[in-house]
């Protein structure tokens, strides 16, 4: 708890992952995800054996010629080729092993693993949704994505993935290209329901958290308050559960805006994205060129 660890005898391979997975402050340490991504390479693995095969042989995942599979791993206690002579080398038994535990511990095909990996950069074409409604139009538009809201109305979309359990960190990069309304991102919430944290910026400068939930007008939690927009702004959220409350914090162009608690029958991790809400008599176009969805404290 007070000292380093000692890590004399491991390999250089293993030995900066090692320090890091004891990392005084949890924050620091890997996902069992990104842990295991590291031990194999880094890549996106298809299939559960491929997991096993890689680690243990050092053998890549694309696709080899028919023939004979490779040979087996050799025993735990066996020398490794180019080690010193009564020094085995943990490196293939570690990741092996981490490997192994992890893909057995999914039970499922390894997609399951995967929906872990952090950070989420949205590429836009991965299942967010498009398609015109009563309220408005969502559209991918290039590399970006775009949201057009009917006057009065208010379009919230989901990232297709979920958020972690312990606190979560939401950024996009927006442009008000039509109208005055208001733009940014979610957290806690659920399109579904209706029910979110959303952080949004107006066209005029004006910055605000607000609770939304499902039939009502939603509470102000912060704002409106004057805020330092740009004609491309990067609006930032943080969303940590604490015991009985929820930690919100927004920052706009790298700005700490404010910090704000609510205690109030809190929400908890389910879903974020993005969202857009004109005025009542003009409509309102909103282009996300980056969004990205990480754990809080990276």
């Amino acid at each position: 708890m007070q000292e380093r660890p000692r890590l004399d005898g491991l390999d250089e391979g293993i030995r900066e992952v090692v320090a890091r997975a004891l990392a005084k402050d949890p924050r620091l340490r890997p996902t069992a995800q990104g842990l295991l991504s590291e031990l194999v390479g880094g890549t996106r693995l298809t299939m559960a054996t491929e997991v096993v095969e890689r680690t243990w042989t050092g053998t890549s995942t694309t696709a080899r010629p028919a023939g004979p599979p490779p040979p087996a791993a050799p025993p735990s206690d066996a020398p490794v080729s180019g080690a010193p002579k009564g020094r085995r080398r943990r490196w293939p038994w570690v990741a092996g092993a981490a490997a192994m535990a992890l893909v057995a511990g999914a039970a499922l095909a390894v997609p399951a693993l995967w929906r872990e990996t952090w950070p989420y950069e949205a590429g836009f074409g991965d299942a967010w949704a498009v398609g015109a409604s009563e309220g408005g139009n969502a559209r991918q538009a290039g590399t970006g994505y775009e949201l057009t809201v009917n006057p009065g109305w208010r379009l919230w979309k989901s990232a297709p993935r979920q958020e972690p359990d312990n606190g979560v960190i939401v950024s996009a990069k927006a442009t008000l290209t039509r109208g005055t309304g208001e733009y940014g991102v979610w957290c806690h919430g659920s399109a579904g329901s209706g029910d979110r944290y959303e952080f949004a910026v107006t066209g005029s400068g004006k910055a605000t958290i607000v609770k939304r939930r499902t039939g009502t007008r939603g509470t102000t939690l912060y704002g409106p308050a004057n805020a330092p927009v740009t004609s491309v702004n990067r609006i930032v959220a943080e969303c940590t559960n604490t015991g009985d409350a929820v930690r919100l914090r927004m920052w706009l162009n790298e700005r700490l805006v404010t910090e704000v608690s609510d205690a109030d029958a809190p929400y908890g991790p389910d879903e974020a994205g993005v969202h857009a809400a004109s005025g009542e008599t003009a409509s309102v176009r909103v282009r996300f060129d980056a969004f990205t969805l990480g754990p809080a404290g990276r």
